[in-house]
């Protein structure tokens, strides 16, 4: 009945681009909550989307000067709608940000300055520039519509009492029933009068769309339904027009925290969109790393890729489990449109070298070069005297890096270590070589060198040729073999002594580098 129904109202109201990309985002099981409600949600809010115009839009306020994960689901979707004919706008929020949203919030925010307000507005234009230009380059087609606003451009020009004026329609009664609000009055928590009326500038910025841009549709994180229905009755009591609202799932942690700003990634630093404050190595690997439990889900609900052929992939990957092959698709699509096909080349070649390189070809790199493959991010700079066992250098790469060890997650130059009590003294470890390396590396040069030398000038001066048997000639080749078997015989030592133990070896850094390869990979330097 269900499957009936559905193709009933796909041939009634799939003529907008709207509708069908509504209808995408039930597909891949995007929409949470909505406002206004509808009882038989999959009929009804197509119907009464067919009546709306093809505009949308989703706030990001300014509270930072890069996006985050968390704010990827978002985008990707309007990316989508993009691709359906629809026009969404993408909204700095300057002028709300200096205000504060409580959604999610204990307590006040902590105040940002005019100044870092404005310098992390134009970094967020920046960055969704780029990523519209990089979803532009991924869809191969003409160039998909959109626009970036910043809604400091109208509250600069409104006046104390143009704000009052235009608040008398919100009724205080409504405001406290919201969300956040509510929560911070029933726990007896701190709520400023700034971050109260942060609704009602949402509101306005939605009734302000909705009047400039013909703008009738919001999308936004599951914690903006109250922001929603306060926006949802501001825009009809002012223009008389219905509108609506879908909330998206919000992204969480293993715990169900909240990822944004505050969550720390892979490497540490947080999951931000910016390559300066998260590499694109850590990026990509956030996806790559994906439980086989939740890879599918993630790469149906992110991906820009046509349903059918992402239920193909999911197909393949649930018939493949084990081969990575919904995080590989994931991590490849979302690093390029995010950081770039140059992006994605960096962390794969930083994902190849740390997961399945030699440690030749770890030793190769410089700790600078490390740097710039990996980002700031990924490398820990560690005093030697700071850390006295490799357990305290995995906790350092990592919270609970010890007790990941002995699972198996580490490794140093290739070597697996298991044990977080093993002592780290470089100076003692590399002394094992330090003994043979001099004393090896100046008979090889110099002794063997001279002998041979002597050798051959021997063979000259005891008069005839060299190959004809005689009592000299005889002594001097032998001499010759034994050398030669020495010489064989130290080559062999050097090498058993470096396999033995990869943490020494004849080339002795200034800066010693021990990569530490995990399952939430880092490289440090000390």
């Amino acid at each position: 009945m269900l499957m009936l129904t559905r193709r009933y109202f796909s041939s009634k109201y799939f003529s907008t681009p709207l509708v069908r990309f509504i209808d995408d985002l039930q597909k891949r099981d995007l929409i949470v909550l909505t406002h206004p409600t509808f009882p038989f949600k999959e009929q009804d809010i197509l119907s009464y989307a067919s009546s709306l115009p093809n505009v949308l839009y989703a706030g990001f306020d300014a509270t930072a000067n890069s996006l985050h994960i968390g704010n990827l689901l978002i985008l990707t979707s309007l990316i989508r709608s993009s691709q359906f004919g629809c026009t969404p706008l993408l909204l700095i929020g300057e002028g709300t940000a200096a205000v504060g949203d409580p959604s999610g919030q204990t307590g006040d925010r902590q105040q940002i300055s005019r100044d870092e307000l404005n310098e992390n507005a134009r970094f967020l234009t920046e960055q969704l520039h780029k990523i519209m230009e990089n979803a532009n380059t991924l869809s191969g087609s003409k160039p998909l519509p959109f626009k970036i606003l910043n809604n400091i451009n109208w509250y600069k020009e409104t006046t104390m009492l143009d704000f009052l004026m235009s608040s008398r329609r919100f009724r205080v009664s409504d405001m406290l029933r919201i969300g956040p609000v509510k929560n911070r009055m029933d726990n007896d928590q701190t709520l400023s009068f700034s971050e109260f009326t942060y609704q009602i500038l949402q509101a306005n910025d939605w009734l302000f769309l909705s009047q400039k841009y013909d703008c009738l549709f919001q999308l936004g994180g599951s914690d903006q339904l109250g922001n929603f229905k306060t926006g949802f009755e501001n825009v009809r009591a002012e223009t008389g027009k219905q509108s609506l609202g879908i909330c998206v799932p919000l992204l969480t942690d293993g715990n169900g925290n909240k990822l944004g700003k505050s969550a720390k990634g892979i490497d540490g630093s947080g999951f931000w969109l910016s390559a300066e404050k998260s590499s694109p190595f850590a990026f990509y690997q956030y996806f790559r790393q994906l439980h086989d439990d939740i890879s599918a889900q993630l790469l149906l609900q992110f991906s820009l890729k046509e349903v059918e052929e992402i239920l193909q992939i999911i197909e393949e990957h649930n018939n493949k489990l084990g081969k990575w092959i919904a995080q590989t698709h994931l991590a490849d699509e979302m690093t390029s449109l995010v950081h770039g096909h140059e992006g994605l080349e960096l962390a794969r070649r930083c994902s190849q070298l740390l997961f399945n390189g030699s440690l030749d070809d770890l030793e190769k790199l410089e700790p600078e070069t490390v740097k710039g493959l990996f980002g700031e991010a990924s490398t820990f700079s560690i005093p030697k005297n700071s850390v006295k066992t490799l357990g305290e250098v995995a906790e350092i790469t990592k919270p609970g890096g010890a007790q990941l060890m002995t699972k198996g997650a580490l490794k140093i130059n290739g070597v697996r270590i298991s044990d977080p009590d093993q002592k780290l003294d470089v100076e003692q470890e590399y002394s094992k070589m330090s003994a043979w390396i001099p004393f090896i590396t100046a008979f090889c040069n110099c002794i063997l060198g001279s002998f041979w030398c002597n050798c051959i000038l021997g063979s000259f001066g005891a008069g005839g040729p060299f190959l004809v048997p005689s009592g000299v000639n005889r002594g001097i080749i032998q001499t010759m073999i034994v050398l030669t078997a020495v010489c064989c015989y130290m080559f062999w030592l050097i090498v058993y002594l470096h396999q033995l133990n990869p943490l020494i070896g004849p080339q002795l850094p200034v800066k010693t580098i021990f990569w530490i390869q995990q399952k939430w990979g880092s490289a440090v330097h000390s």
